[in-house]
């Protein structure tokens, strides 16, 4: 049975009389109800100290040792949205709510906002994580033959996180001190573009929903050079694209055949799979940072066009050269939401 509390100077005093009467300390620990190691820690502790009393401490002892702050992490991980109040009445020992709340910070459980993650189902992790384990083994040079590919929707307002600004009281309604809104956004551009490695590809407008029909002109009328090109450089290309229903279409699989375009089976709901993503949010970021602001959908346009084409290369190449982690990434969460 575990010590609840601390021995008097009187009980150490037995113990070790006890010990040297040479009763076996397994003996002295079934006469005080305690773990034999409890008995031995006191054997020890006069051994070292050679007095009864109890070291001297500086301030309250804890209310919340090592045992309760496991048992508190249990707790929480067992309900990592439960508020405080409720994980104090869980715990339901006789503490302040705040000192609960102190322990949890002291064991870097504090509470922060949830990252906002695509959801993922049961059955689509288990294809993730069987996707990457297949994928496991391959080395930069196969992830550089992949054409990554992908839509994105760009707005012309984009919406501000830069929420901390350096102004006086008065300047709160400068207009460089402000994050200014439009409702309904002021429009948006779907544009669709491609990469390779380190070589941009060419990006499109897209005119209202894809469709199948759409999305084959795109692939005809600016995959088909990019891929070309590639082919001279790599050898075995391979296109990526995901699984919406304009990519998936019959036609599409059969243009793709009739092209011979060797392409991914792509995992659903992975875009930490594909490193266009980053790409585009830092299209996005050069947009959004391009002054004067784009006042027009033609506008916003030119700027996207303009700051394709000034992609870093080295940036690509970071990107794709992150595809063994993002796989490894994967296989370490089952399948489940990564970092990236």
């Amino acid at each position: 049975m575990p010590k609840k509390r601390e021995f008097t100077p009187e009980e150490r005093s037995y113990v070790i009389g006890m010990h040297h009467a040479k009763v076996r300390k397994v003996d002295i620990a079934r006469k005080m109800n305690v773990n034999e190691s409890t008995i031995r820690s006191v054997i020890k502790r006069y051994g070292d100290s050679n007095t009864f009393k109890s070291a001297h401490r500086n301030g309250r002892p804890q209310k919340l040792g090592d045992r309760e702050a496991r048992r508190l992490a249990r707790i929480v991980k067992n309900n990592r949205k439960a508020p405080l109040s409720v994980i104090h009445q869980e715990f339901g020992m006789n503490v302040h709510k705040e000192t609960i709340g102190i322990k949890l910070r002291y064991l870097g459980l504090r509470s922060r906002k949830a990252i906002r993650k695509p959801f993922i189902s049961k059955k689509n992790a288990k294809i993730r994580f069987w996707w990457s384990k297949a994928r496991i083994g391959w080395t930069l040079k196969d992830w550089k033959r992949v054409i990554w590919s992908d839509e994105c929707r760009i707005e012309l307002w984009q919406g501000s996180r830069d929420h901390l600004v350096r102004r006086t009281t008065s300047e709160s309604n400068h207009p460089d001190c402000i994050s200014p809104t439009v409702k309904h956004g002021g429009g948006s551009l779907m544009v669709w573009a491609c990469f390779c490695w380190d070589k941009i590809g060419p990006i499109v407008v897209v005119n209202g929903n894809l469709n199948h029909e759409k999305y084959i002109s795109i692939l005809t009328n600016n995959l088909m050079p990019f891929w070309r090109q590639t082919k001279r450089r790599f050898r075995s290309p391979i296109f990526q694209d995901d699984g919406a229903r304009a990519h998936t279409a019959r036609p599409v699989v059969n243009w793709k055949r009739m092209n011979a375009i060797n392409s991914f089976i792509w995992p659903a709901q992975s875009p930490d799979l594909n490193p266009i993503e980053h790409v585009w949010s830092i299209l996005k970021q050069r947009v959004k940072r391009r002054k004067p602001h784009p006042s027009n959908l033609k506008q916003l346009e030119e700027y996207i066009y303009e700051e394709w084409k000034q992609l870093d290369s080295s940036m690509l190449k970071n990107v794709v050269s992150s595809m063994p982690r993002r796989i490894r990434g994967v296989i370490r969460s089952k399948g489940y939401q990564t970092k990236y």
